[in-house]
């Protein structure tokens, strides 16, 4: 399929590779600026259209065509800012962007890529105050509650369950930043000295 070239510069140009589909999603989110989004690798093209924090589609074959973006480790994405209004017209269906998300890690190929950049075994996770916008599964908001600052990713990871699936979740909740990593204190010590009197 051939698309005809925008007026409009790339607003956003990285490599799936380096940054993974999640987190430029959540970038173009956070500006709320609508666009296409259009992944490539090798001859295979994708494209999204993205308005009002959702990703929007004309025909049910076009939702599927963003599950299987989700599964890509490599391809460039492009995002161009602005609106198609003759495409826009003929959606007929819409997914919030931060749901599919949580939705598409699951197919995301390497979950311990996912879990290196959240941090490391020892990294404590707690939650943070911002409200769940998303529906969680059970297991998925179990996970969210294991994430209380004293229990390490290690330990959340292998809660009963799919570790791989668990690291996958936990990935998802991080980006959208329902969960953040806690800082652990750090203790001064001073030590008393004698000072010699003359």
């Amino acid at each position: 399929m051939k698309y005809h070239s925008d007026p409009e510069p790339p607003l956003y140009k990285t490599d799936l590779a380096q940054t993974p589909l999640p987190e430029i999603l959540v970038k173009i989110h956070h500006y709320n600026v609508p666009g296409r989004l259009e992944c490539r690798r090798g001859h295979d093209v994708k494209l999204l259209t993205i308005e009002r924090g959702e990703i929007v589609f004309s025909t049910t074959p076009i939702e599927e065509t963003l599950l299987q973006i989700f599964s890509w480790d490599s391809g460039s994405a492009v995002f161009i800012p602005g609106r198609n209004q003759r495409h826009f017209k003929l959606h007929q269906a819409a997914v919030p962007i931060r749901q599919a998300i949580v939705r598409g890690v699951a197919l995301m190929p390497d979950a311990r890529l996912l879990l290196s950049r959240i941090g490391t075994k020892s990294t404590l996770l707690q939650r943070t105050d911002l409200p769940i916008d998303v529906p969680l599964t059970e297991d998925e908001q179990a996970l969210l509650e294991a994430a209380n600052g004293k229990r390490t990713l290690f330990e959340i990871v292998n809660q009963p369950g799919n570790p791989a699936g668990n690291a996958r979740t936990l990935y998802a909740l991080f980006i959208l930043g329902f969960l953040r990593e806690r800082r652990r204190r750090r203790i001064r010590v001073q030590l008393k000295t004698k000072t010699s009197h003359a």
